[in-house]
C-alpha cells in the first residue's frame, strides 16, 4: 500500500496538469487562423515546406520557422498548428511542476500542494489563452518550452554525477539556444540560472561555482547576440525599434504596458489580447511610482534572497522575465498577453 501511495503522489500531479490543459484548450482545435497567422504562417513561402525552410537560411527565429515548415509537412492543417500549440502549452506545465517541486524543496516550503497549485495557475490562468490558442502565439510558447527545458536540465544536473554533468554543460546550453532561436527571450536563462543558485539556500551560494555551471550559457549567449546582428533581418530590426522609439522613451512607455499587464492578471473578466494602448514616453506620478516600487521591489528580493528565499524568487523571476519585451527596444505593439507568459510563475 505504501508503494501505490507513492506512485500516485509522485504520478498524481503530472496527471492533473496534462488532463487540465487538454480539457480546458480543448475547443482551441477548432479554431481557425487570426491576425498574423495570414502572414507568418498561411502566406509566408519560407515555411510552406522543409525545403523552402532550408532555402531561406540563414534568418531570423529559425526554429520556430521549422516548426511551422513541419505543421504544413504534416498535413493536418490548421487544426495540426492548434493541436502542437496545446501539447507545447502542456509539455510547459510539466517543466513548470518540476521547477516549482525542486524550488519548493530547496526553498525549504514543503506544503506538498503549493508547486501543484501554483503550476494549475499557470496553465489555466486566462492570460494565457493568447500563447495558446493564438497559433502565431507558439512563438512564446516554444521559446518557453526550451528555456524551461534547459533550466530544468541545469537543476538536474546540479547532483554532481557524471551524467548529470553532461546536461548541465551539454544539453542545457543546447536548448537555451533552440529557444534563442526560437524567441529572442529566451536570453534570460543565464540570469535566471543565477536566480536559481542564489534561492538554493539548500547549499552555500559560491560566485566561483555558479560562474563555472554556467559560463558556457553566457558564452554561447555572446555568440548568439553577435551572429543575430550580422543577420539583416535583425539589423532591421534594431534599426525599426530605435526609429520608433528611443531607448529612455520606451522605457518609460513600458512602464505604462507594465501596469495594464499586472492588471490582467487579476481581471479576468476584461482581458483584451490586443490593447490599443496609448504610448506614454514622459515620466508621470504613476509612472513614478511604478519605477519606485520596480527598484524597492527588485532591491528587497535581492537583498533577501537567502532569508526570504521562494516570495524574493517569485518577484525577480517575474522581473527578469518581463524585461526582454518590456525594457529598452521598442514594439510596434506595445504590449499583449504573451509577455506574461513565462512571467506568470513568480505570481502563481
Amino acid at each position: 500500500m505504501p508503494v501505490a501511495t507513492d506512485i500516485r503522489s509522485r504520478w498524481l500531479p503530472p496527471l492533473l496538469v496534462v488532463l487540465a490543459v487538454g480539457i480546458v484548450y480543448a475547443n482551441a482545435l477548432q479554431a481557425s487562423f487570426q491576425f498574423d497567422d495570414w502572414d507568418v504562417i498561411v502566406r509566408d513561402p519560407r515555411v510552406q515546406s522543409l525545403a523552402a525552410w532550408w532555402a531561406s537560411m540563414p534568418g531570423m527565429r529559425p526554429v520556430l520557422k521549422l516548426s511551422y515548415a513541419l505543421n504544413h509537412a504534416s498535413g493536418f492543417g490548421v487544426t495540426g498548428f492548434h493541436l502542437v500549440n496545446i501539447l507545447i502549452h502542456a509539455g510547459n506545465g510539466l517543466l513548470m511542476l518540476y521547477l516549482m517541486q525542486r524550488l519548493e524543496t530547496q526553498t525549504g516550503h514543503r506544503s506538498g500542494g503549493l508547486a501543484l497549485a501554483a503550476t494549475l495557475i499557470f496553465v489555466l490562468h486566462p492570460v494565457q489563452t493568447e500563447a495558446v490558442t493564438y497559433a502565431s502565439g507558439r512563438s512564446t510558447s516554444l521559446s518557453a518550452f526550451f528555456a524551461l527545458a534547459s533550466i530544468a536540465v541545469w537543476v538536474a544536473g546540479r547532483s554532481g554525477t557524471q551524467r548529470a554533468a553532461l546536461y548541465m554543460y551539454g544539453a542545457s546550453p543546447l536548448l537555451m539556444l533552440l529557444g534563442i532561436a526560437t524567441k529572442e527571450s529566451a536570453v534570460m536563462v543565464p540570469a535566471i540560472l543565477l536566480l536559481w543558485a542564489a534561492a538554493d539556500v539548500s547549499r552555500p551560494f559560491s560566485w566561483r561555482q555558479i560562474g563555472q555551471q554556467s559560463a558556457l550559457h553566457w558564452l554561447l549567449l555572446l555568440v548568439a547576440l553577435f551572429t543575430a546582428l550580422l543577420l539583416p533581418a535583425y539589423q532591421q530590426f534594431l534599426a525599426t525599434s530605435l526609429a520608433t522609439r528611443s531607448m529612455a522613451e520606451n522605457l518609460i512607455a513600458q512602464l505604462h504596458g507594465i501596469t495594464w499587464l499586472l492588471s490582467q492578471l487579476l481581471d479576468i473578466d476584461r482581458l483584451n489580447a490586443d490593447p490599443a494602448l496609448q504610448v506614454q514616453t514622459t515620466l508621470d506620478l504613476n509612472g513614478s511610482m511604478l519605477l519606485v516600487g520596480i527598484v524597492v521591489a527588485a532591491g528587497t528580493a535581492i537583498s533577501n534572497i537567502r532569508r526570504y528565499p521562494l516570495p524574493a524568487f517569485a518577484v525577480l523571476w517575474f522581473l527578469l522575465w518581463m524585461a526582454p519585451g518590456n525594457s529598452l527596444l521598442a514594439r510596434l505593439d506595445l504590449v499583449n498577453d504573451r509577455q506574461l507568459y513565462t512571467a506568470l510563475a513568480g505570481p502563481a
